[in-house]
């Protein structure tokens, strides 16, 4: 019986790194290695052109970074599953990644035989991660796309060194003004700009220097300091499946905020809450019906993506996960109502207690 090859991409601007991949693969009778590139640009064409089962793709390319290339690949519909071999294991990173649409996430310390098995997994339709990023991955399923991590979380990841860069391009500095002012080549600081926008998901320079001008201000409002007097907290109980996740809320408590701050009945919250009532689909449960379209939206697809990973979610041995977020609800009247969300997760009882603050006093 004749084994039905698995094609394979490569894309890294390392020729070494590309040698010693195909060397790797080769030696497998159900993978070949059909092409590869060194550039991000070059990457994208012959992915389109070549249709590779698989890719692997380095993160940091020229031309275009790994993550561009992700979304274009993502968007043009094609049925080439993409798996990034990176050096990185920062939260940003991956979940820049899973956002841009990818089926697996290695690290380079990985072993060979970790690789070949996350492209026979992801061949089949199976996310692949390295379980060291594990705690990364569940923040992208919970935060990353059911509202994004928060500028000033990507902020206090930088390194020390990236903040002092940060810090000069805010003060108008090129390049070679940062190389000549910190001793080091405008080569480096051009390797550290590009961590930067990849780290804070920003991807033209103007917008990095804007958000640099921000953040040395003051004015960026970040959303990921302590929600210290809140005014509603809702517990619930989650239901992780293979196509949906499901919710049951157990108990509110604050409701006279909701009526005070979103102008709501007793009978509408509890028609809103339902508290006790499982609904097998998070989508379903009335409670959205109080938030913006934007955040509903956000919802259901923080749902697919919990459940497009949920072999790697229903395995996870993590204790707990925090996230803090803005959310907007809607006022009776039809107008926006802004509130910080503490949202607190147990993966081990899978039960989620948000703490809302609304920004209206």
């Amino acid at each position: 019986m004749e084994i039905e090859l698995i094609k394979v991409f490569i894309a890294d601007d390392h020729a070494m790194v590309r040698d010693g991949l195909k060397m790797i693969l080769e030696d497998q009778d159900d993978i070949k290695v059909i092409g590869e590139a060194e550039t991000g640009l070059d990457t994208l064409n012959k992915i389109i052109q070549m249709k590779p089962d698989v890719a692997l793709l380095d993160i940091n390319m020229p031309e275009m970074n790994g993550i561009e290339v992700a979304r274009d690949i993502f968007k043009k519909k094609t049925s080439t599953k993409i798996i990034f071999l990176s050096m990185y294991s920062d939260e940003a990173y991956v979940v820049s990644a899973i956002k841009a649409g990818v089926s697996g996430y290695l690290l380079k310390q990985s072993d060979a035989n970790t690789m070949i098995e996350a492209i026979r997994s992801v061949n089949q339709g199976k996310p692949f991660y390295s379980p060291s990023i594990s705690d990364s991955v569940l923040k992208a399923a919970r935060a990353g796309l059911g509202g994004d991590i928060k500028t000033k979380s990507k902020f206090d990841e930088l390194s020390p060194r990236e903040k002092q860069i940060l810090s000069l391009i805010a003060e108008g500095l090129s390049s070679v003004s940062i190389s000549n002012k910190l001793f080091i080549s405008s080569k480096t600081v051009d390797k550290h700009r590009q961590n930067l926008m990849n780290k804070l998901e920003i991807h033209d320079v103007v917008s990095l220097s804007q958000f640099a001008v921000r953040q040395k201000s003051g004015k960026d409002v970040e959303s990921k300091k302590t929600v210290e007097s809140h005014h509603f907290t809702i517990v619930s109980k989650v239901y992780i499946y293979p196509k949906s996740v499901g919710k049951k809320i157990m108990s509110i408590e604050g409701a006279d905020s909701i009526k005070k701050y979103l102008g709501y009945s007793n009978k509408e919250i509890k028609d809103f809450f339902n508290v006790g009532k499982r609904y097998d689909s998070v989508s379903s449960h009335p409670y959205l019906k109080i938030l913006e379209q934007k955040e509903q939206d956000e919802i259901r697809k923080s749902e697919k993506m919990m459940s497009k990973l949920y072999d790697v979610v229903s395995t996870m041995t993590i204790e707990h996960s925090n996230v803090v977020k803005k959310r907007n609800f809607i006022h009776k009247n039809g107008q926006i109502v802004q509130s910080v969300t503490d949202d607190f997760f147990s993966w081990e009882n899978k039960i989620t207690t948000q703490k809302i603050r609304f920004l209206t006093d």
